[in-house]
């Protein structure tokens, strides 16, 4: 057997980083050895293995380029804050709200002290808050109109952008490339029993391929019920069950003190049962894992189920269900993550990806219009290098580029995201209207929540 050697080729670690960390300092005598075996002309078999041996030297930790320092320091000289995680909880560290004070971007993007190789997108709450006010300037210079003589907008402009928005050729073409519809039933009741089976078997293992799909490149599912997958009794029990929680929770929260429908002094909270997810916003998982929200054509839906299966193995499980309300005036979300990255971006290149670990399956009790809030998501932004490139789009006005979509989803919807896509509520602009979410958490098995909750009761 003839075997083909290719000559020994040395080069530099810093070749094999991404480009994003070519510039950073390399740790000191570290080895980095790659070896590929290149399998040849069956049935020859000739073995060809490349080996590529790469030596750091010891580096000194340099500043930016003269250029780009310059600059740095004619805008401003203050030292540079450090950076946060893309992925942190909405809540972050518990000491960020230590004290009271209102909902800040340090709270909902996590420990200012975390460290992130590329993060730090959203690293401060100086930088957020200035976030809106140099969009609004980038837009009056294209227009070349005075920022002061631009009034603020009024509740009906707001809900017409929204639209103007969802209704665009390129949110429509992104929506419907995500959809997928549940099904057809009605025409196999005619088949015999076992017929029947067979056909529905037969569909539900298309839809699930389809969904699976569609999920691991987008990061994002729609699934249109049409009244298929939840039946519509079942659904107003649902949605009478989480009346009475909305007011069991709302009822003890002012027995606290609690005041999250208006600004307070500390509108942010964790307890076991119930958090705040920003100002008007609530996420309940109090007596959701009773009736009927544990019965098994919701948590065990004969749809969804094949597809959470098919993305996290026949072994994921259930965290929780919970209820988001969303009552209104509640303001918009920060783009925001739903759980950590497992992996620090040093430890896994951004260039690869990993398969999902956790997702969510929202099923709205009532209808989502514009003008309750829709949930918005960045679609691909599941991938670290996408959500990266996709926070900077946003940061810097260019939100046509973040391939955003806001879905108005029907009673008994579904829409199926993955944990780590970008995404944030909307303010919900109805006069009376609470908009409420039934969502369950799935995982595997070996994954445990541990963020986006407290450890104190609420209910003793």
């Amino acid at each position: 057997m003839h075997l083909a050697h290719r000559p020994l080729k040395m080069r530099t670690a810093r070749a094999f980083l991404p480009v994003n960390q070519a510039s950073r300092p390399l740790p000191t005598s570290k080895f980095k050895i790659q070896i590929l075996f290149t399998l040849h002309s069956l049935p020859i078999l000739r073995l060809t293995p490349l080996i590529h041996v790469n030596m750091a030297r010891k580096r000194k930790s340099r500043d930016v380029s003269k250029s780009s320092s310059g600059d740095s320091k004619k805008k401003d000289n203050k030292p540079a804050p450090s950076s946060t995680s893309l992925t942190s909880s909405i809540f972050g560290d518990a000491c960020a709200n230590e004290g009271g004070g209102s909902l800040s971007a340090a709270s909902i993007f996590g420990n200012l002290a975390s460290s992130g190789t590329n993060d730090g997108l959203f690293a401060s709450a100086e930088k957020f808050q200035k976030l809106s006010k140099k969009r609004v300037q980038q837009n009056m210079e294209k227009t070349k109109i005075d920022v002061c003589t631009i009034p603020k907008l009024s509740r009906q402009e707001i809900i017409d952008a929204r639209v103007t928005r969802i209704k665009s050729k390129e949110t429509i073409q992104i929506t419907d490339s995500v959809t997928v519809d549940v099904p057809e039933t009605s025409d196999i009741d005619c088949l015999d029993p076992q017929e029947t089976e067979q056909v529905l078997r037969g569909r539900i293992k298309m839809f699930s391929i389809q969904c699976d799909t569609i999920m691991r490149e987008n990061g994002v599912v729609i699934v249109r019920s049409n009244d298929r997958m939840i039946g519509k009794e079942l659904m107003k029990t649902l949605t009478t069950k989480s009346s009475a929680i909305e007011d069991d929770i709302c009822g003890k929260l002012k027995e606290k003190g609690h005041s999250f429908l208006a600004s307070a002094d500390n509108p942010n909270f964790k307890y076991d049962e119930v958090a705040s997810r920003c100002l008007g916003r609530l996420d309940i998982r109090y007596n959701m894992d009773a009736q009927p929200f544990n019965d098994d054509k919701v948590v065990s839906n004969a749809f969804i189920k094949p597809v959470v299966n098919s993305l996290l193995g026949d072994d994921a499980k259930l965290v929780y269900a919970g209820l988001i309300l969303s009552f209104p005036g509640s303001s918009d979300q920060p783009w925001h993550r739903d759980g950590t990255a497992l992996f620090t971006d040093a430890e896994f290149s951004l260039d690869q990806s990993l398969p999902p670990y956790a997702l969510n399956v929202f099923i709205p009790l009532d209808d989502v219009t514009s003008d309750v809030g829709p949930t918005e998501f960045c679609v691909g932004s599941h991938y670290r290098k996408k959500a990266i490139e996709v926070m900077k789009h946003i940061e810097n006005g260019n939100e046509s580029s973040a391939n955003i979509i806001g879905p108005l989803l029907k009673t008994g919807d579904a829409l199926i995201y993955d944990y780590r896509v970008c995404h944030r509520g909307t303010q919900n602009l109805a006069k009376k209207k609470t908009r409420p979410m039934l969502y369950l958490m799935f995982s595997r098995p070996w994954f445990f929540e541990h963020i986006n909750f407290g450890d104190e009761k609420l209910f003793d």
